[in-house]
Order: structure tokens, then C-alpha cells, then sequence
């Protein structure tokens, strides 16, 4: 009985995502809808600059060309376990490596029965490597959005001051503390199908960015993520966030969590050589298509 309610369910669920998928969300404030000054666009992007300052420095951060995170992604929720989890188990260590400054990365499973798999992302093409053999490249569309989704968020100080779209969207106030506003976009300020947009929320005390409200388009339009950044620490010069939690609500302070990244270690500079990015320097996203 039970699955045969959950079916019809299921299917209910995807055709109203099917049907919301062609509405795009849109978290631009009233204040930006309505219309804004030059003195906002040169407000939002110095904030976004000290910002940055406080996160360590442009300089500090272009000399660290590689960084090796060990983390965990625990999921909460049977429907979110199901349908979201990109991984072949829940909690599972992964040590991943970014070559910053680009979307190319790997994970490597620490425990599980993955353990030693290799899952990267080289020029957007995709692949698995298990211990011992070759990487086989094959389209993989959880591996194309999250490896590099996850490194986004781990650069994210030192990418947003540099975006097409900067605006002061105002103050807020969350969990007692008051923060500068700042949408971000590209191209435009308005909704797009291909393009996010990013309200980044500045605490006044420390100068670092503490929350996150975005559009997820590569998922679905009508999806609005909510990021909390915490425990930040000293790595390296480089101020690091080693909790990340993913929460449901309205606004970027809410309770509910969905899922949250702890980072177990975080270091800079890691000597790897190129074959570690590029296993195969010949393989590149539209040769898949």
C-alpha cells in the first residue's frame, strides 16, 4: 500500500517541478526593482572589495594555486537522501582538490565502498577513476554540477567582487547582528535562464561573509538556496569557513537544515602534479554531447 501511494506521488512531485522549472526566481529586493544609483553600484562593489580584504586578499589568495579539502556532506531527510544526495553515501569523507581559479577538481572517497573512486571534472568533461585503472570518461551530470558547485562556494569571497553585476541592496538584520547587502548577477539585474543571482550578506563586525541567498538555474529556475557560513578559521592567511549549512526558509538565517558541509581539514598549496586535473588533457565537455 505504501508504495503504491508514494508512486502517483512521486510522479505528482515531478510534474509540479517539471511545471515550476519555467518559472524563474527572482530575490532581487524591492529596492533594486524599483530602480537604483550609480552611488549603489560603487557602494556594492567596495563592500564586495573589503570584503574580499577581509577574507584574506586577492594577493594571499592568487598565490595559493591549489587547495586539498577533506569534508563531509551530511544530508538530512529522506526525500532530500533520495532525490539531491550526490554522492554514493551520505557523510561519506571526501578529500577534494581544487586548482583554484578554475572549475577543474576531483574528489576522492576516503571510506565506504567507493572508497579510493576518484570523481573529477577536467575543461567540464566528466569522469570516474577506480584505484588502480584508467579514468573513464562518461557524461555525468552530478559530477558536472557539484564538483564544481562546492568549489564555487569555497572561492566565493574572491569571485563575486569581479561579477558583470554589483548593487548595495541595503541593511538586514540576522541573528542580532546587522549586515550590508549585495546582489550580485551577470549581464543583467533582472531573472535569467542560464545566469544566478547572489544576495551576499556582509557582517558590519567582522567584514566576512556570513550568509548567502542564490538562485540555483542549473537545477531548476524556480530554486532559491539559502547558505550559512560559520566557524571561520585562519588558514593559511585565508579566512575559511569549515561549516557550510544549506537551510530552508525566507530569509538566509533559518533553522531548518537540508544539508551541511564541515570541512575536516584545509590546506593551501598542495603539490599535485598536472595529470592530477587533466588525466586525459584531450577530453573537453562537448566531445560528450
Amino acid at each position: 500500500m505504501i508504495r503504491q501511494r508514494w508512486i502517483p506521488s512521486a510522479i505528482a512531485v515531478a510534474l509540479f517541478a517539471i511545471f515550476l522549472s519555467g518559472c524563474l526566481a527572482d530575490i532581487r529586493p524591492d529596492s533594486i526593482k524599483s530602480g537604483y544609483t550609480k552611488a549603489d553600484i560603487e557602494k556594492g562593489r567596495a563592500l564586495l572589495h573589503k570584503a574580499m580584504e577581509s577574507h584574506g586578499g586577492l594577493g594571499p589568495w592568487k598565490a595559493h594555486k591549489t587547495a586539498e579539502v577533506i569534508l563531509t556532506d551530511d544530508w538530512r531527510g529522506f526525500m532530500l537522501k533520495t532525490f539531491f544526495l550526490p554522492w554514493p553515501e551520505n557523510k561519506v569523507p571526501i578529500k577534494a582538490e581544487y586548482l583554484l581559479g578554475t572549475n577543474d577538481s576531483r574528489g576522492t572517497f576516503l571510506e565506504g565502498s567507493r572508497k579510493g573512486e576518484i570523481w573529477g571534472i577536467q575543461n567540464w568533461a566528466t569522469y570516474k577513476q577506480r584505484p588502480g585503472e584508467a579514468p573513464v570518461f562518461k557524461k555525468d551530470k552530478a559530477i558536472k554540477f557539484y564538483l564544481p558547485t562546492y568549489q564555487y562556494f569555497f572561492e566565493l569571497p574572491f569571485h563575486l567582487p569581479f561579477a558583470e553585476i554589483v548593487i548595495y541592496a541595503g541593511e538586514d538584520e540576522l541573528a542580532g547582528q546587522t549586515y550590508d547587502v549585495v546582489f550580485v548577477s551577470w549581464n543583467t539585474d533582472a531573472p535569467q535562464e542560464k545566469t544566478d543571482q547572489y544576495l551576499t550578506y556582509i557582517s558590519r563586525k567582522t567584514g566576512l561573509i556570513d550568509y548567502l541567498r542564490y538562485t540555483v538555474r542549473d537545477q531548476y529556475g524556480f530554486i532559491v538556496g539559502n547558505m550559512q557560513f560559520t566557524d571561520y578559521r585562519d588558514v593559511q592567511g585565508i579566512q575559511v569557513p569549515f561549516r557550510q549549512t544549506v537551510v530552508s526558509a525566507d530569509r538566509p538565517d533559518g533553522k531548518k537544515v537540508l544539508h551541511q558541509v564541515l570541512y575536516k581539514s584545509v590546506v593551501f598549496g598542495v603539490d599535485l602534479p598536472k595529470e592530477a586535473f587533466y588525466p586525459d588533457p584531450e577530453q573537453r565537455a562537448e566531445k560528450q554531447e
